[in-house]
C-alpha cells in the first residue's frame, strides 16, 4: 500500500531532490539552410537517484519560427520548466531543430524540417530506450510560441 501511494505521488509533486543534466547530445544529422551538414542537438534531464527502469519523457520543442536564434532550449525559464519535472520523476529532453533564414521566416519547408526532426527526436529515443530508462508508450511532444 505505501508502496502504491508513493508511486501515485511521483509524477504529480517533486519526489527528488536534484536533477541531472546532459547538454549537446546529438540526436540526428542534417544539412541546414546553408547546405552545410548540421548536427542537431539535445539536451536530457532525468531526476538524480532516480531507480525506475522506465519512466514518461516529455521532449520539448522551443519556440522562435524556426528563424530566431535567441529562442534556443538553455534560457533560464526553459530550463527551470524542465528541472520542474524531472523533479517529479519525469526525463525531459529539450530539442533543437534545424533552424531557416530570418529573410525567409516561416515558410512550409521550416515547418516540414521541424516536422521531420521531431519524428527524429522519438525515433532516437526508441532507438535508446534502454539508455535513457524511457517508458516508449509514454512519450509526449510539445513546445511553446513566440508571443510578441
Amino acid at each position: 500500500m505505501l508502496f502504491t501511494n508513493l508511486y501515485s505521488q511521483r509524477f504529480l509533486n517533486p519526489v527528488f531532490s536534484a536533477v541531472n543534466t546532459i547538454p549537446n547530445i546529438v540526436y540526428c544529422n542534417a544539412i541546414n539552410v546553408n547546405s552545410v551538414s548540421q548536427n542537431l542537438l539535445f539536451d536530457f534531464y532525468e531526476p538524480t537517484g532516480d531507480t525506475l527502469l522506465k519512466r514518461p519523457l516529455i521532449i520539448y520543442l522551443h519556440s522562435g519560427w524556426f528563424s530566431d536564434t535567441s529562442q534556443t532550449r538553455q534560457l533560464t525559464h526553459i530550463v527551470a520548466f524542465f528541472d520542474s519535472f524531472a523533479l517529479r520523476g519525469y526525463a525531459v529532453a529539450s530539442v533543437g531543430y534545424r533552424l531557416d533564414s530570418a529573410s525567409t521566416g516561416l515558410n512550409n519547408r521550416a515547418i516540414i524540417n521541424a516536422m521531420h526532426h521531431a519524428k527524429a527526436s522519438i525515433r532516437y529515443f526508441k532507438a535508446n530506450a534502454f539508455l535513457y530508462k524511457i517508458d516508449t508508450s509514454k512519450i509526449f511532444i510539445g513546445g511553446n510560441r513566440l508571443v510578441l
